[in-house]
């Protein structure tokens, strides 16, 4: 973060905002990281995508609470999951309690219900959860290639390198021979 307040504060906005989306995109769900994200974005005058991440971030106050009123405004009529959709990769990689209870108000003001809202939350924690758990599971198996796709690959590699060293050398004595040929030719005349 010492690199992105430093490129902040020298006036390379987008630059912080270049590291900040990659962060986003290589994180879970981060409400800290949106607020960051959606304060560079309010600098850089992109209100409808600031108030997108003012909205993950559960910042209410001010002009955040705006700009995320703003944008959910703007999709009122959208069902969950087509809203949902048009947030980044993070959001969908939730931990239980990461997204700020005025999220779950502001969704169920937007339209959905109570019950609605909760189901689809408490599915993505467990889509989230499965795959964690999955990728544990590989790693502590540390699950590699079966023995039969090696046996498949590695014959012809061997043989290609093998038969491209046998034509090689064949060329290379063949072009030498001609060398000597060409030499011993030109000293008899």
């Amino acid at each position: 973060m010492e690199e992105f307040d430093r490129e902040r504060s020298d006036g390379r906005t987008w630059r912080a905002r270049d590291m900040l989306r990659s962060r986003i995109g290589e994180s879970a769900y981060d409400a800290a990281v949106f607020q960051l994200y959606a304060d560079v974005l309010t600098e850089m005058r992109d209100d409808d995508e600031a108030g997108r991440y003012y909205f993950l971030s559960g910042e209410r106050a001010g002009r955040a609470g705006e700009l995320a009123k703003a944008f959910l405004d703007r999709r009122t009529r959208r069902q969950l999951h087509l809203l949902w959709g048009e947030m980044p990769k993070a959001a969908s990689r939730v931990e239980s309690g990461s997204i700020p209870r005025v999220c779950y108000s502001d969704l169920e003001a937007a339209g959905s219900t109570a019950l609605a809202v909760r189901h689809f939350i408490d599915g993505l924690v467990n889509a989230e959860r499965s795959r964690q758990m999955k990728k544990n599971a590989l790693l502590k198996n540390n699950v590699r290639a079966p023995q039969w796709k090696q046996a498949l690959v590695i014959p012809p590699i061997v043989a290609f390198f093998g038969a491209a060293l046998i034509v090689g050398t064949a060329q290379l004595l063949l072009w030498s021979k001609r060398l000597v040929e060409m030499v011993v030719a030109h000293t008899m005349k």
